[in-house]
């Protein structure tokens, strides 16, 4: 059969359903998945956990047949948030683990994200492509059919968040869980600690009818927001649609950047001696809180598997991506939305200061956010770029980076869309609306 080659990202497999992805081609990938695990010598189970799209379930039951006409046994773990699912394939001791997910994509797509042993990432230079290849094929069926048994392991989950300390008093929080794989998980972990919680969108419901599943987007925030206001709540979240990102609202309901955020965890948690990891497009704030700690920081190119990866090299202590993913060194390096709400709630409830004021500490840099380009050659326009500030101090690591005294820049190519992405940082709102225009000029005037 033919598989679209373009639903094989750089992270995982994800197309719309069912004209690109359909229970056929989620059998095939099934099969391929487990020749692909054997030739890596894999031993043991593969865990199969799903989000709550509507497509979801035919997906899951078709791609487990898969596994199991092949000859793999699997730990069916149910609807699941991914950071579940990661740790479901360590606790298991699973030989990988694949999660049906379009992660915070909207309702028509979905996909399958995969790991390996102890639920490191499966990219696609480090297995996407071979599975891409290996669909290609006819995979040999297994000598005996392979068995699946049902697993939870929510509640050893939870365990590890009770376990870092009580939250030492009750905090008013908002928690929209977008309606997505995370929600019923969230609602366990709060109904256990003293909070004083505002519930918004806890039931999984794959058409996503409140808003989208991706917390970067305004309208997804827009309810949390007002409800913050509407029960004088102290500050917000938002989790996506399958639980590995947040966002943060203070309690006037304005978001917080996850970067900032980032910061001051990292102002908590870091010691003399800790490796921190961020990324180029972070604000530079990160670097200099962990500089204060002690800390050392080292870059990863932009996308969880990669900053996983550098995670684990380094055992680092925490990471944080502007794109709402945080990553804890004593949760096995991994993202995980809910253990970032839980330590946020952790330190926040010891601050004798509103949201807003404590973040403020950090949030000392004007900065642009992330502005998106639709350019017809990516790497042409930061080749460009480059030329045009040649002045200025240069690092082509994850893209490129120019650094003043006053001001710096990332630009950089998306890993899973046809756009060129730019964030611009300065020392004063004023120098920060310049540059940006400057920058958004030069884009746009980019010859075709």
């Amino acid at each position: 059969m033919n598989i679209n080659p373009s639903i094989f990202k750089e992270y995982d497999i994800r197309g719309r359903h069912p004209d690109e992805i359909d229970i056929n081609v989620a059998y095939r990938i099934g099969a391929s998945f487990v020749e692909f695990v054997k030739r890596k010598r894999w031993s043991g189970p593969i865990v199969v956990g799903r989000d709550a799209r509507l497509s979801s379930p035919e997906l899951h039951e078709a791609f487990t047949q898969g596994i199991l006409d092949h000859g793999r046994d699997i730990l069916d773990i149910g609807i699941v948030s991914t950071p579940l699912f990661y740790f479901s394939v360590i606790e298991g001791k699973a030989a990988a683990g694949a999660m049906i997910t379009a992660s915070h994509n909207s309702k028509e797509y979905n996909g399958f994200k995969f790991v390996g042993e102890e639920a490191i990432p499966i990219g696609f230079e480090g297995g996407i492509a071979a599975i891409r290849d290996i669909s290609g094929e006819e995979p040999a069926r297994g000598l005996s059919q392979g068995k699946s048994t049902f697993h939870d392991f929510s509640e050893k989950y939870l365990d590890t968040l009770y376990d870092y300390g009580e939250i030492a008093r009750p905090v008013k929080v908002v928690v929209d869980a977008s309606n997505g794989s995370a929600g019923e998980l969230t609602r366990k972990f709060l109904s256990r600690v003293p909070v004083d919680y505002k519930p918004l969108f806890l039931s999984a419901d794959g058409n996503f009818p409140n808003h989208g599943p991706d917390p970067l987007q305004e309208e997804s925030i827009q309810a949390a927001s007002q409800k913050i206001i509407d029960t004088a709540s102290e500050f917000g979240v938002v989790i996506d649609g399958d639980g590995d990102r947040i966002a943060f609202l203070d309690q006037n309901g304005k978001r917080v950047r996850s970067d900032i955020v980032g910061a001051f965890l990292s102002d908590m948690v870091l010691q003399k001696g800790d490796t921190a990891v961020t990324t180029k497009n972070a604000s530079k704030v990160f670097s200099e809180v962990a500089g204060r700690k002690g800390a050392t920081v080292v870059f990863s190119r932009v996308g969880h598997s990669h900053v996983k990866k550098v995670m684990r090299e380094h055992k680092a202590a925490f990471g944080v991506e502007p794109s709402g993913h945080m990553y804890f060194g004593d949760f096995y390096f991994l993202d995980s939305a809910l253990v970032a709400f839980q330590r946020v709630l952790f330190f926040f409830a010891r601050q004798d200061k509103k949201f807003s004021e404590l973040m403020k500490q950090y949030a000392v840099y004007p900065n642009s956010g992330e502005i998106n380009f639709s350019v017809t050659d990516r790497l042409q326009s930061i080749a460009l770029l480059r030329n045009a500030y040649a002045d200025g101090t240069q690092d082509d690591f994850d893209g490129l980076t120019v650094e003043y005294p006053e001001w710096r820049f990332n630009v950089r190519p998306s890993h899973t869309e046809p756009l060129l992405r730019l964030v611009v940082e300065a020392h004063t709102k004023e120098l920060l609306a310049e540059k940006q225009k400057e920058l958004e000029d030069k884009i746009k005037n980019i010859p075709a």
